[in-house]
């Protein structure tokens, strides 16, 4: 690490500063057409409750069972969980975010992951820490999972289980039997919901921790 931070002044700075310069100078243009609306998407991010689908409205659901309120409601475009331990949730979601970002760093920096690999378990991260987990998110990465794990057996399994959980969550319990457009009176929805998020955890933790070998490529990759 020393070594690393001693050397910084000869790192190539051009494309890091061209980025950061973009972004500043799109941030800077919209904040100029409406100064509420440029940092919007923060105070989305901080003031929607869970997503019904996400992993933190599983562990509120789970939570009900053990006497912590909870209500579901529409906002922001879906079909929310509301509870009074979602605020504490949503920070450490944001803590388990920055700690598994920043490993995931660590890890590609040690040359123990690849730049795919890297990117690939940076969305696992970043989407199971989100408060929402929309079926769409799974196409950000099939991209990745293609050209990184498509030989890799074991985790083409959980792949496949999360594919058909994710199927049966939407279209079918959303779009197909729900009861008076309220899925979450149709019977396994929430039950299918744990099943897939939890596949989807374990997915995410072996993969960065590299268990069962599923970082692993088959030797045509």
């Amino acid at each position: 690490l020393l070594q690393t931070l001693h050397s910084v002044r000869k790192w190539r700075w051009k494309n890091a500063l061209g980025f950061f310069g973009v972004i500043a100078g799109v941030t800077a243009f919209f904040w100029t057409l409406n100064s509420n609306g440029a940092f919007g998407s923060f105070s989305y991010l901080y003031l929607r409750p869970f997503e019904v689908e996400s992993i933190g409205s599983v562990l509120l659901w789970l939570a009900s069972y053990f006497g912590a309120p909870v209500q579901l409601i529409v906002s922001f475009g879906s079909l929310n969980i509301t509870s009074p331990l979602a605020g504490v949730l949503s920070q450490n979601f944001i803590i388990l975010l920055g700690l598994g970002i920043i490993y995931v760093l660590i890890q590609q920096w040690e040359g123990k992951m690849d730049l795919v690999q890297a990117a690939l378990a940076a969305l696992l991260v970043m989407i199971g820490a989100s408060k929402v987990f929309s079926p769409q998110y799974l196409l950000w990465l099939i991209p990745l999972v293609a050209y990184s794990a498509a030989g890799n057996r074991r985790f083409l399994l959980y792949w496949f289980g999360i594919s058909i959980l994710t199927t049966l969550i939407f279209p079918v319990f959303f779009g197909v039997i729900s009861i008076d457009g309220d899925p979450s009176r149709v019977p396994w929805f929430m039950p299918a919901i744990l099943l897939r998020n939890g596949l989807f955890v374990l997915l995410t933790v072996a993969y960065l921790l590299n268990l069962l070998g599923l970082r692993q490529r088959s030797a045509s990759s």
